[in-house]
C-alpha cells in the first residue's frame, strides 16, 4: 500500500487531468472519437481515484474489508453488475433526463440486471449510471467526511449477519501441549431498508452538449444532499425510518461523559476525556466535533509544559488537517450534532447535550447498494423540473468499544 504522500501526491496528478480532461471535452469541435477515448480516460482516473481515497481513509483509522457497491459477486448481481455504467446506458440515460426520453437501452438494461435478481423500487424510475454513483465514495470536505469514513456493506435487508465480539488471547502451554481452542461470542444484526430522497430542481442549460458536462452537472446536483443527509443519519438518525445513529443509539450511562463550559479551555479535562476511551479502543478512534467548538474551545490548546496538543496544519493536499494528542479530528459543519452554546436546558449526559465524541467510524456499518434510482417529473404548483432521487439504506453501530459522546455540563 501506498503512503498518505504517496497518495495524495497521486489524487493531486488525477485531479489534475482530470480537470484538463473536462476542458478538451467541452472544446468546441471535439470529435465523437475523442470523447470517447476521454470519457474512458476518465473512468479509469475515477476509479484509480476512488482506491486511493479508500486506502487513505484506512491509513488513516482500522483498516476494514470494504465491501464495493459495484463490482462482481452477489453484489453486482444486486446492483445491476456493469449494466448500468455502458456508454449506452449513460447516452440513454441523458436522453431521459434531458428530454424525457425513455429509450430502448434503459429498458433492455433494467430487464437483464432484474433477470440477475436486481429489484427495482419503483418501476417509473430509472437508474443512475455506476459511473456517476460511484463518485459518491469519494473523501471531500466537510460534507460526507463522516461517511467516507465508515464502513460500507451490501447485505440484503432483513437478513441477520452474524457478528463476532472476540478476541483470541495468547495462552503459555508446557511442551508438547496445545492451548485450548477458544470459541468466540458471536451475535448479529439486521439491517432494514429504509428509503431516502432527495428532490433537486436543477435546470439543465442548453449548453450541455457532451456526456462528461452532463454528468457531472448531475453529480453535483445531488452529491452535496446525499452527503449531508448520511452523514446526519449516520451521526444522530433515530432508527425510525432511517439509519439509526451513533449518538442516538449510544449508552448514555456506560458511554457519556459530561463537560462544564469553564472546562472547555483546559487541557487537563479534554486529558481526562479521552482517558475515559479504553485502550482497545484507541485504534483509529478519532474526535468528532463542530468547526466552530473547535476553534473556540480547542484551537491552540496547550499543556502545562506548553505545547501545543489541539493543532491545524496543512496537509500533502492542502487541506487543513486538525488534531488532537496527535490524533486526527473529523471536523463538522452542524451534520447532525449542535454546538456547544446553542445547549440549553438539562445539563447532564443524554443526546440532547452531546456535542463531540470519540469513535472509530470503521466500526458503524452503512448497509446499501448505493444505488440511485432517479425519476424526472413536473411540479404543478411551481411549473418546476424536478428530479427525486430514492436509495434504499440502513446503517448501525457494530461495535462501541471506542465510543465516548462528550455532553454539556451544568455551568461554572
Amino acid at each position: 500500500m501506498k503512503t498518505l504522500e504517496e497518495i495524495m501526491a497521486r489524487t493531486k496528478e488525477i485531479n489534475a487531468r482530470m480537470a484538463a480532461i473536462r476542458t478538451e471535452s467541452r472544446a468546441q469541435g471535439v470529435t465523437n472519437d475523442r470523447l470517447e477515448q476521454l470519457e474512458a480516460e476518465a473512468a479509469t482516473l475515477s476509479h484509480e481515484r476512488a482506491e486511493l481515497t479508500q486506502q487513505a481513509i484506512e491509513l488513516r483509522t482500522e483498516p476494514t474489508e470494504f465491501s464495493p457497491v459495484v463490482g462482481g459477486g452477489e453484489a453486482g448481481k444486486r446492483s445491476g453488475g456493469g449494466t448500468f455504467g455502458t456508454l449506452e446506458y449513460r447516452q440513454a440515460f441523458m436522453d431521459y433526463i434531458m428530454r424525457g426520453t425513455r429509450g430502448e437501452a434503459i429498458e433492455r438494461a433494467i430487464v437483464k440486471a432484474r433477470d440477475e435478481g436486481f429489484v427495482q423500487s419503483d418501476a417509473e424510475s430509472v437508474i443512475v449510471p455506476t459511473t456517476i454513483t460511484d463518485l459518491l465514495y469519494i473523501e471531500r470536505g466537510q460534507a460526507g467526511s463522516v461517511f467516507a469514513r465508515v464502513h460500507k456493506s451490501n447485505y440484503a435487508a432483513g437478513v441477520a449477519i452474524p457478528t463476532i465480539n472476540f478476541h483470541p488471547k495468547l495462552e503459555w502451554v508446557a511442551e508438547n501441549k496445545v492451548a485450548a481452542k477458544q470459541k468466540g461470542t458471536t451475535g448479529s444484526i439486521t439491517f432494514n431498508g429504509y428509503k431516502g430522497q432527495i428532490r433537486v430542481a436543477v435546470s439543465l442549460e442548453t449548453q450541455i452538449k457532451t456526456l462528461a458536462q452532463f454528468e457531472s452537472c448531475i453529480l453535483e446536483a445531488i452529491r452535496v444532499g446525499i452527503d449531508e443527509g448520511f452523514d446526519e443519519a449516520i451521526i444522530s438518525g433515530d432508527g425510525v425510518g432511517k439509519p439509526t445513529g451513533i449518538i442516538a443509539g449510544a449508552d448514555y450511562e456506560k458511554k457519556a461523559i459530561v463537560i462544564k463550559e469553564s472546562e472547555m479551555k483546559s487541557h487537563a479535562k479534554w486529558l481526562d476525556i479521552w482517558s475515559n476511551v479504553p485502550i482497545k479502543g484507541r485504534r483509529g478512534c478519532q474526535l468528532h466535533i463542530n468547526k466552530c467548538d473547535w476553534e473556540k474551545y480547542l484551537a491552540g490548546l496547550k499543556d502545562e509544559a506548553g505545547n501545543l496538543v489541539a493543532t491545524a496544519t496543512p496537509g500533502a493536499d492542502g487541506e487543513i488537517v486538525y488534531r488532537l494528542f496527535g490524533r486526527d479530528v473529523v471536523i463538522l459543519e452542524e451534520q447532525g450534532l449542535p454546538t456547544f452554546d446553542s445547549i440549553e436546558g438539562a445539563a447532564e449526559a443524554s443526546k440532547d447535550t452531546a456535542f463531540a465524541y470519540f469513535f472509530n467510524d470503521s466500526k458503524y456499518y452503512l448497509n446499501s447498494n448505493m444505488q440511485l434510482q432517479m425519476r424526472k417529473y413536473i411540479d404543478e404548483d411551481t411549473d418546476e423540473t424536478v428530479h427525486k432521487a430514492t436509495l434504499i439504506a440502513d446503517g448501525k453501530v457494530v461495535d462501541d468499544t471506542s465510543l465516548l459522546v462528550i455532553c454539556k455540563g451544568e455551568k461554572g
